[in-house]
């Protein structure tokens, strides 16, 4: 305090001998004249004002004033005023909590690709590609996935690129250190030097205005204007104040500013005009100008900052702390916050109020930041001198360690007081943080042990410490006092403090025991047994003053004051070991344990793990958000999971039900919804990873923010701010880069001669860019003519800018398996970028969910395709929306022998051929027709007479066959037996043959009823012999041998079918069966007993209105001769519900092939089939099930026997 008095003392007395000098106002007011603002002001001072330090000399013989800084008018001729806001140093520079800390800077350097790590300038295009100049090594364009780099090997005119800016068109260009402009249009580079009326080839800055004129900032012979067709030269004799130009910008009244060596010169109506406002800089250097979204006019010099605007002038400088060295550039990102990159001390950031600095201390990799680009998403990119570029996210993570002061980077326990301390627990004793200063205690401070592991703040803000072997102490502000056993404590190791409502201290320690001290003494519990006993790691307590513990093996506590109950696996929870306890607004308690979440309603426990996308199995911590957002935040082995609601497992976005996280419904009604939340960890490039499990290593401060100890020197202490985090609508463009033939790269622009025709002007027809690019060298001409004879046979239009893709691709089919290789442009965080893609004309649907950048299809039949590719952002920061697809269509040609022309030659010598033979056998058949007719006419007699003989025999086997399946049908359960017991039903019954295989057996025993669904080995005759013999087999089995298990039915069944039927001498045979589904219902009990060989049994339920299958699984064996013939048939038994429908089949009705295409339908269909009419009565299904498979079969034949069978409970 002393330090600031004395300060402020030699300020005042500066000011004081300052107010000697007469002439400041007349120099502001000559200065200030012919400028930008009106020729003719009057300057009106209500005090004495003298601030040399802001380049501002004025003074009046009035009084000082009581401050520093304040507004001042200047007066005009119509009456009018403009203010000056003279900044008081302050009030211009933030020592907050984040200035300080280390920022998550994301760093690209020559090892990831960029060309050179010396940036210069920088540019994000109207695609979101982001473009480096450098000092050397030429230009780098970024995707998010790779760099492409541009040198003059591949047409630049200059390694070094002072600037690059992109036109309407779409045009990127390029201005040089000494090889003046070129502009690329995508294809080729075209050249502006001193040679065709440049007016340097050193160039500083490049501007397009709102008509489309280029403007060309040199470094030492003023402007240039190119209109598209000529240059147009202005320098200091046409009335700029300096030849040497470094910005250029236009307002929006369309004046162009132009920043030089000497001050600010515009442009108007081609007339160039000249402003003073030296004398509100320190600096005449003009290095940088921007206008903002409020009309403001921002100008960076080598020392100060001047807002410019309609009624004040602000400046700014390095008085207070704001670091200037030279404001190279300046950004206003989509905030409306304002960025300045200075040439040797970092960034500094204005939010309208305050300015933050970040440099080297807060992450930068450099502390020479030349300049400065936002993406789509906000992020911020920054080009230093020497390190490469740096992707700024936000302030959402920022870290503190040891260097910033911490007594140790690890922190195992985290609390805060009454007045925004935060106090931390470390190895070497505790920190406390003001938000400013970090101030340590241990043992020289009086702890008698540095190894801190819990802390806690009480009512009255005093900090109470738990130790290793130390016991608790105390600590007022002034003193500790120590507790150990001598005190009455049970045990030295103090893992967790908390406090009741009447004043109370709890503590728990290893071995098992939770201590309460009044004040005076202390009362121990003991939890278990010590020869069982283990450490308590977690306690707290709820809203109705219950004490809930979480131990380390033997689960979780609660005390209510009587007694202690004890929860563990055995009631529900995922695990015993519990390591963090919270209570949620509506009393839940939510237990943190090392196999997951446990969310307990005060009956029933629910359960979270990773199945349910936690992006750890361990869970750490768990607070409760009592700020407002209503979450529940985790700390995990693997990042954070901010909880957020409960939405209802509905596929239907219209109908999902969400319920906040933090809610009043039981566990059993949970159970429906999904767990819907936010991760942050390393896998979405959020630099947090493990989360230490010490008491409150998540806490959440008054303002919000989330202090997190992890487990790592690295990660350290971590603050997260949550409310900064922001979803964004992510819809990344798509691109496709290449396109490949046969896996062969092509240079399309070599082989497009309009293309090459249309670029008279280009210096470089042959595309070195691309050529380096795809075969990394330049092609020579034996090389070139070798590609064009090569390709001569493809067919496209003009080709992409930027991208060797062309358009309207005509494939011969020789090279039709093509490759596209394409991306999102997605800068920041590309590899969290998902895509699906599909070839109309050649997929059915998209492929599956894969993070590949490239697709090859070959084997394709001439014909038209369009190739399909969308992206997902899989970020926490995006939306989860697909993009728009990007569509590429092209074409495939035939091969020459199916082109039209040779179908013409085929179909002529194909007549001619036929007619040759014509002539040729009409003259044999004459003579042989004459043969025929006598051997027809004895023919004739003969089938006359054979058929009468075969008449007979047929009607003898028609009525066998008939007989026989009399014979079948008598053994089958009949449609009376079946209505005795079943309300509802139908059976689909289709023989291939008038006998079949395929059976259903029923019988009604012991009240309960046995169906069985069957298909027996063959068809026809033998399948029937072989159902009748199994029907047998099964009525012996159930009426004889009183076997009433499904599974010893088929085990019988089998046993007989082996020992009966043998193999014939060749060994042949032996290994007939049948394939069936076996089912026992009790309809009293709803019970439902099968068991299945091969064949599956569907159960259609009704579950929260909607219609579900239920597929039961069979045994993959037969009932018969099998390799698996040793192992029994599995037992089965599920309930039943009231308007369940079952359905038993055989395989008859999905292998039937039909339809357009001649294909099998599929179980999957059948399946939709089933579901789709299982709400009517079972009559009208038979009718509809039936129509589908009659109009399925058309003019097929039927393939197979086909049974299914349905009922309704």
């Amino acid at each position: 305090m002393k330090i600031l008095k004395f300060t402020f003392i030699i300020l005042l007395l500066v000011i004081i001998n300052s107010c000697t000098k007469t002439n400041g106002s007349e120099k502001l007011i000559q200065n200030i004249k012919d400028s930008i603002i009106e020729p003719e002001v009057q300057l009106i001072i209500p005090d004495t004002f003298h601030y040399p330090l802001a380049g501002i000399n004025v003074s009046k013989d009035i009084k000082l004033p009581n401050k520093l800084g304040g507004f001042y008018e200047l007066k005009k001729n119509d009456g009018t005023t403009i203010k000056i806001d003279l900044i008081p140093p302050p009030f211009i520079y933030t020592d907050s909590l984040f200035s300080k800390g280390v920022s998550y800077f994301k760093n690209y350097t020559t090892r990831d690709g960029l060309v050179l790590d010396a940036i210069s300038c920088s540019l994000i295009d109207k695609e979101g590609n982001i473009w480096f100049g450098t000092k050397g090594g030429g230009a780098s364009k970024f995707n998010g996935k790779t760099f492409v780099n541009y040198t003059t090997e591949s047409g630049l005119p200059d390694n070094t690129i002072k600037c690059i800016i992109e036109d309407a068109k779409g045009d990127i260009w390029f201005g040089t250190l000494g090889g003046g402009v070129a502009c690329y249009n995508g294809n080729s580079f075209k050249y502006f030097t001193i040679e065709n009326g440049l007016a340097n080839n050193s160039i500083n800055c490049l501007y397009e205005d709102r008509k489309g004129n280029i403007w060309i900032g040199t470094n030492g012979s003023g402007i240039s204007c190119y209109d598209g067709k000529k240059i147009t030269n202005y320098n200091t004799s046409n009335g700029l104040k300096n030849d040497v130009v470094w910005s250029i910008i236009e307002d929006n009244k369309n004046v162009l500013w132009i920043g030089t060596n000497e001050g600010l010169s515009y442009f108007k109506n081609k007339i160039i005009k000249l402003t003073d406002l030296d004398s509100v800089t320190v600096n005449k250097t003009i290095l940088s100008l921007l206008e903002d979204k409020n009309g403001n006019m921002w100008i960076g010099t080598d020392n100060s900052i001047v807002c410019y605007g309609k009624n004040n002038l602000k400046i700014y400088n390095s008085i207070g702390g704001l670091s200037i060295t030279g404001i190279m550039e300046i950004l206003e990102d989509q905030n409306g916050n304002l960025w300045f990159s200075n040439f040797k001390t970092g960034v500094s950031f204005f939010d309208g109020g305050v300015f933050t600095n970040y440099s080297k201390a807060q992450g930068l990799p450099d502390n020479s930041i030349l300049t400065i680009s936002e993406d789509s998403l906000g992020n911020i990119w920054f080009g230093s001198e020497t390190s490469g570029v740096s992707v700024f996210e936000g302030r959402i993570f920022r870290k503190y360690d040891s260097n910033f002061g911490l007594a140790k980077s690890i922190v195992w326990s985290i609390a805060n007081d009454s007045k925004g301390n935060m106090w931390f627990a470390t190895d070497d004793g505790i920190s406390k943080f003001d938000g400013k200063v970090i101030t340590n205690y241990s043992i020289n401070q009086g702890l008698s042990k540095n190894n801190v592991i819990s802390l806690y703040c009480d009512k009255s803000d005093n900090i109470w410490i738990g130790t290793i072997y130390g016991g608790v102490f105390c600590f007022d502000g002034k003193s500790f006092k120590q507790y150990t056993k001598k005190q009455g404590m049970p045990n030295s190791i103090v893992w967790c403090i908390s406090q009741d409502n009447k004043g109370q201290m709890w503590f728990g320690t290893d071995k098992g025991f939770v201590s309460c001290f009044d004040g005076k003494c202390f009362r121990n519990y003991a939890l278990m047994d010590e020869e069982f006993s283990t450490s308590v790691m977690s306690i707290c307590f709820d809203k109705k003053g219950k004490l809930w513990i979480g131990t380390m093996g033997n689960g979780a506590y609660c005390f209510d004051g009587e007694k202690f109950y004890n929860y563990t696996t055995k009631q529900g929870m995922p695990s015993n070991s519990i390591l963090n306890v919270a209570v949620d607004y509506y009393n839940k308690i939510w237990l943190a344990t090392d196999a997951g979440i446990s969310r307990f309603d005060g009956s029933n426990f629910l359960n979270f793990n990773k199945s349910n996308n936690l992006p750890g199995e361990s869970i750490t911590q768990v607070t409760v958000d009592k700020i407002g957002n209503k979450n529940i935040v985790l700390g995990t082995n693997n990042g954070l999971a901010m909880l957020k609601s409960f939405n209802s497992k509905s596929s239907s976005l219209n109908n999902v039900l969400k319920y906040d996280v933090q809610n009043n419904l039981s566990n059993a009604q949970l159970k429906k919804y999904d767990l819907v939340m936010d991760v942050f960890n390393n896998s979405n490039y959020y630099p947090i990873k493990d989360v230490n499990s010490g008491q409150n290593c998540l806490l959440q401060d008054a303002n919000g923010l989330y202090w997190i100890g992890t487990g790592s020197e690295e990660s350290a202490l971590v603050i997260f701010d949550y409310n900064s985090f922001k979803k964004r609508n992510i819809n990344s463009k798509i691109v496709i880069n290449n396109i490949k033939l046969n896996q062969q790269n092509i240079n399309y622009r070599v082989l497009n001669k309009k293309v090459i025709d249309a670029i008279k002007d280009s210096v470089n027809l042959n595309s070195p860019f691309y050529d380096l690019l795809l075969y990394n060298k330049i092609l020579t001409k034996p090389e070139i003519d070798s590609l064009v004879l090569n390709y001569s046979s493809l067919n496209f239009g003009e080709i992409n800018k930027f991208y060797n893709t062309p358009k309207n691709l005509k494939i011969p089919y020789d090279y039709n398996q093509i490759t596209f290789e394409y991306n999102a442009i997605q800068l920041s965080r590309s590899d969290l970028v998902c895509y699906k893609y599909m070839l109309e004309g050649y997929d059915l649907d998209w492929k599956p969910l894969t993070k590949s950048t490239e697709a090859t299809f070959g084997n394709m039949n001439e014909g038209l395709y369009n190739f399909k590719v969308k992206a997902l952002y899989k970020g926490t920061n995006g939306n989860n929306k697909w993009s728009e697809p990007l569509n590429y269509k092209f074409e495939v040609l035939p091969p020459w022998y199916r082109t039209w022309w040779m179908y013409i030659i085929y179909t002529i010598f194909i007549f001619f051929i036929f007619f040759i033979f014509l002539r040729l056998n009409s003259r044999r058949l004459r003579i042989k027709a004459n043969e025929l007719k006598l051997k027809v006419d004895i023919a004739t007699h003969e089938i006359k007479q054979q058929k009468h003989v075969i008449e007979e025999a047929q009607k003898e086997i028609s009525d066998s066959i008939n007989y026989a399946k009399r014979i079948q049908n008598s053994f089958m359960a009949s449609k009376d037996d079946l209505q005795m017991c079943l309300n509802d039903y139908f059976i689909l019954f289709k023989p291939k043959d008038v006998v079949s295989g395929d059976f259903y057996w029923a019988n009604f025993y012991k009240n309960k009823l046995y169906l069985c669904i069957a298909d027996s080995t063959g068809h026809g005759i033998p399948g029937a012999f072989m159902s009748l013999l199994n029907i047998s087999l099964l009525n012996e089995a159930l009426l004889s041998r009183n076997l009433i298990l499904t599974s010893d039915i088929l085990n019988f069944v089998r046993k007989i079918l082996i020992l009966g039927i043998k193999p014939d001498e060749q060994g042949q045979g032996g290994k007939d069966g049948m394939d069936c589904s076996l089912m026992c219902i009790d309809f009293v009990n709803l019970k439902l007993q099968y068991s299945a060989a091969n064949n599956p049994i569907w159960i259609v339920r009704n579950v929260n209105q909607t219609r579900e299958l239920i597929e039961l699984k069979p045994d993959k064996m037969p009932v018969g001769k099998h390799d698996k013939e040793d192992i029994s048939f599995t037992q089965n038994e599920i309930s039943l519900y009231e308007g369940d429908c079952i359905y038993a089949l055989t395989d008859g009705y999905p292998d039937q092939f039909g339809g357009e295409k001649g294909k099998k339908f599929m179980s999957k269909n059948l399946k939709e089939l089933i579901v789709l009419n299982s709400h009517l009565p079972m009559k009208d299904q038979l009718v509809n099930i039936e129509n589908t498979f009659t109009k399925w079969v058309g003019s097929l034949e039927q393939i197979d026997d086909v049974t299914l069978f349905g009922l309704r409970v």
